[in-house]
């Protein structure tokens, strides 16, 4: 997601994570957000191609870290973007 936002909710972004899929973000603060400060994704800085560059090559050459972000993004997407979490969150709003 080379997104140089502003973003909201990024269901896409999400939706990858969720399948358990190693993802590179920009690092917009929402996708500081959803991973954890990136231990669920590579995030590359922002607007700069080389960076995202980098990221990428160092995902292609290490499987170990395809696998880590992966079983990470899986993790937070389970834990915290659940219908549970979800049904919670609004309840909160309309209790408040």
């Amino acid at each position: 997601m080379p997104s140089m936002g502003p973003e909201g909710l990024p269901i896409t972004s999400l939706e990858a994570m969720a399948h358990g899929l190693p993802c590179i973000f920009s690092d917009l603060p929402v996708h500081h957000e959803i991973t954890d400060h990136g231990k669920g994704a590579y995030l590359f800085r922002s607007g700069e191609t080389e960076s995202l560059l980098a990221g990428l090559r160092d995902l292609l050459a290490s499987r170990d870290r395809r696998s880590t972000y992966a079983a990470e993004a899986y993790r937070i997407v389970a834990s915290r973007y659940n219908e549970g979490s979800a049904r919670e969150a609004y309840l909160r709003v309309f209790a408040g």
